[in-house]
């Protein structure tokens, strides 16, 4: 029996062949699955776990207008010092710009926009002079339209952020920068959304299905072998032309399918945030500034809320098992504490948290990775390892150029096999924005029936976004498991431990529970 009416049977994709198969179904897997499928190639998207369940879901969710990009660490001096690394950030300051506004125009639904402010002390690397620069650099790199809204007050001024008020060293504060940056509200859904799109379009998509083994044919073909990675569901071997290692911090396990001695391509680094409630004030409004270690540390709005991180420690344990544990809550406290001690949070005050793995690009010297650039692409023809291509260190700012790029660097390998599609609009049967969507059984049953969920955080936290809020109720996961029980025929028994499994799920996961 298929897990649900439309997972495809892996039996069934026995002996296929296929254009392109890429491994990972993040926002980068599923927007090049969709481009690759519009420009006419047969396409196979697996993903050993869920859709978006990887980094994509666990993110900081923040679509940044680049200025940040343009900042010395320690002095505009090092940019004197070091002009390859100031090109290097103006290239990505460029990027980050024009990929804003594409998302602002492309994603509307999917994004909230939200005031942060930087504040610029007598101490800092830069002066509030030299961000004014940096702002006029952005505003030309996004064709002039400059939806950032930049501004420079006077830490008096009336409409200088409320987080003046909290933060430390007030003394030595000259200006307060502010600028829209976006968050994404709902990263998943752009990546589900897209999965099923380009399904729409021949491709064909299946979730918790792992790569077990790679071959490369005579003439350069790859045959993949895949495995139910979910329950029994069979196995099956197909062809492909051409592979695309999108599978994030996963990349490197996929690699050593192919070739166990090949260097590391990613380094993982663990980052935590954690979700609390401020006073009304700080509604709509965030900051962002400088930890102890010169780490980024952020307090976003996140809808009613606020989340707090990251934490950034490279990681080397289990890559199916990262969750956010009380030392990383405990320095984001102590950070907070120290960066913003107005606030005067304490763990009491932590509603709900998360952890995710970032493959920043691997390279000598940098423990933590190479930061910079993001979306690196590697041909694995320069290891000796024809028509494979993987990603390192994709982000979500980037998800629509990044699947421009490899599609582009695709058509120069290989011809597709059919004629690009003409452009259209597709309606999906899920409603695109999430205040039209409710808890109730036909949003459940349409996530079962024709987007693959076959879990419950699958439902509740990917394809309808309900977890994340921070309250979950008992009845909306009896609703859910209800659901899925009737489709997928399982029996009481079944639903019961679903419900203790989501339970424990959100305690490790997240550090909640059920209300």
């Amino acid at each position: 029996m298929s897990i649900t009416t439309t997972r495809p049977v892996l039996a069934q994709l026995d002996s296929q062949s296929f254009d392109v198969a890429i491994i990972g179904g993040g926002i980068n897997g599923t927007t090049t699955a969709l481009a690759l499928s519009k420009a006419g190639y047969s396409v196979l998207l697996v993903d050993k776990a869920d859709f978006a369940s990887g980094a994509t879901g666990r993110s900081g969710r923040t679509l940044h207008c680049g200025l940040q990009y343009l900042a010395p660490q320690k002095s505009a001096w090092q940019f004197a010092a070091n002009p390859r690394e100031f090109f290097m950030r103006l290239g990505v300051a460029r990027q980050t710009a024009v990929d804003y506004e594409d998302i602002c125009d492309a994603l509307p639904d999917r994004l909230r926009p939200m005031e942060t402010a930087v504040p610029v002390f007598s101490h800092s690397a830069f002066s509030g002079w030299q961000v004014d620069i940096g702002s006029r650099i952005i505003k030309s790199f996004s064709r002039g339209r400059g939806g950032f809204r930049y501004r420079r007050v006077k830490p008096g001024s009336e409409s200088a952020s409320p987080f003046v008020d909290v933060l430390r060293d007030r003394g030595e504060l000259r200006s307060i920068v502010s600028f829209v940056d976006q968050r994404f509200h709902w990263p998943e859904r752009i990546a589900i959304d897209n999965a099923f799109l380009a399904e729409t379009r021949g491709a064909v998509v299946r979730n918790f299905t792992q790569v077990t083994s790679m071959r490369q044919r005579q003439g350069g073909a790859w045959e993949i072998g895949l495995n139910d990675s979910f329950e029994d569901a069979g196995t099956s071997t197909v062809r492909a032309r051409l592979v695309l290692n999108l599978a994030g911090a996963w990349l490197d396990r996929v690699l050593g399918l192919v070739e166990p001695t090949l260097p590391s391509l990613a380094t993982s680094v663990k980052g935590v945030y954690f979700v609390t409630r401020l006073p009304d004030k700080f509604r709509g409004q965030g900051i962002g500034g400088l930890n102890r270690r010169g780490e980024a540390i952020t307090c976003l709005p996140w809808g009613d809320l606020h989340y707090v991180g990251p934490t950034q420690t490279r990681y080397e344990g289990d890559l199916d098992h990262v969750r956010p544990d009380e030392e990383s809550i405990r320095f984001l406290l102590e950070e907070l504490a120290h960066f913003l001690p107005g606030l005067e949070l304490a763990r009491k005050d932590v509603i709900m948290a998360w952890a995710g793995v970032r493959p920043i690009t691997s390279a000598p010297g940098h423990p933590k990775g190479k930061w910079l650039p993001y979306s690196v692409i590697h041909d694995l023809g320069s290891y000796g390892i024809a028509n494979m291509i993987s990603l390192t260190w994709g982000v979500l700012i980037n998800h629509l150029s990044t699947a421009r790029r490899l599609t582009e660097l695709v058509k120069t390998k290989l011809p597709p096999t059919d004629r690009p599609q003409a452009e259209q609009q597709i309606g999906l049967g899920m409603p695109r924005t999430h205040s039209s969507i409710r808890i109730d059984e036909a949003a459940i049953r349409y996530c079962v029936e024709h987007e693959q969920a076959i879990d419950l955080p699958g439902i509740l936290f990917r394809r309808l976004g309900f977890g994340w809020e921070g309250h979950l109720t008992r009845q909306m996961a009896e609703l859910a498991v209800d659901v899925l029980g009737d489709v997928l025929g399982w029996d009481e028994r079944r639903v019961k431990a679903e419900i203790a499994g989501f339970e424990d799920y959100l305690a490790d996961q997240h550090l909640t529970g059920l209300n």
